[in-house]
């Protein structure tokens, strides 16, 4: 029992660990830039599934909260979430339970797509609603800043997710 704790402790504090790494990784293209912080959420939702994966990025924002410079553009800090990129790190948290939930129950590849599609638009509105009230702009303007650039590279996110995740998925159960 004392070993599976240990396992589940050490796999939540690896998996932080490498969000804290990837997560500031980013291309800037504007007020939001481009990161792989949905990319890992969704690998490690397939492989870890999504209650490890929803602590480690609790953890994660935490690390983030208290000023390491672990969000996108290596920046730390309260003024993160309250600026204008603060509704996507908390829409992560939806994402990652919608889609997990999906993804948990069902072996369907289509139906995994269908979750992390859903997971990704409430990501997306929680970013748009609050980039639009941050920045004091309409939702249809907010609308082609904080989603339309965003599609093509979050469809292929998605389809790497569900052909990485599955396959790491079982990688891991050999080890386990």
């Amino acid at each position: 029992m004392e070993d599976n704790k240990t396992k589940y402790i050490t796999r939540i504090g690896v998996i932080t660990a490498i969000m804290c790494i990837i997560a500031p990784i980013s291309i800037p293209i504007g007020e939001i830039p481009i990161t792989f912080t949905s990319l890992i959420l969704f690998i490690f939702i397939y492989v870890v599934g999504w209650k490890t994966t929803l602590i480690s990025y609790i953890i994660y924002v935490l690390i983030g909260l208290v000023g390491v410079p672990v969000f996108s553009g290596y920046v730390g800090g309260v003024s993160r979430i309250l600026g204008p990129t603060g509704g996507y790190i908390i829409g992560m948290i939806p994402l990652i339970i919608i889609s997990g939930i999906v993804i948990n129950n069902s072996k369907n590849k289509v139906v995994n797509i269908l979750g992390l599609i859903i997971g990704t638009i409430v990501c997306y509105l929680f970013g748009m609603i609050w980039f639009s009230f941050i920045m004091n702009i309409r939702f249809i303007m907010a609308f082609n800043i904080c989603i339309v650039i965003f599609i093509p590279g979050d469809v292929i996110k998605i389809i790497m997710a569900i052909i990485i995740g599955p396959r790491v998925k079982r990688r891991m159960q050999v080890i386990d």
